[in-house]
């Protein structure tokens, strides 16, 4: 799998819109870009340690990725450190 790794956080809003054109996938946090990337049609994979996955409901396009043996996320439940990169590439694999 070809693959490009981009951090949003360190350029402009225009340039994180370059990156984001011609993805194919979005991995990363439950942010504005995860919600961006469904709105245009990326498959949006989000972690989501510390959010509820309900705010994902509204497209089929974001995948939420929670951590390991939490049934249900919310505020307060501080999980990103038990969201796995091998957690995430099976779910992943599981879709594509």
């Amino acid at each position: 799998i070809d693959f490009e790794i981009s951090e949003t956080s360190q350029g402009t809003f225009s340039s994180s819109i370059n990156l984001i054109d011609g993805s194919k996938i979005y991995i990363g946090n439950d942010t504005g870009f995860m919600h961006l990337c469904a709105g245009l049609g990326i498959s949006s994979y989000g972690l989501f340690g510390d959010t509820p996955t309900n705010y994902s409901d509204y497209s089929n396009k974001i995948i939420p990725i929670t951590p390991r043996d939490i049934k249900l996320v919310g505020h307060g439940t501080m999980g990103m450190n038990k969201i796995y990169p091998e957690d995430t590439l099976e779910k992943i694999k599981e879709i594509i």
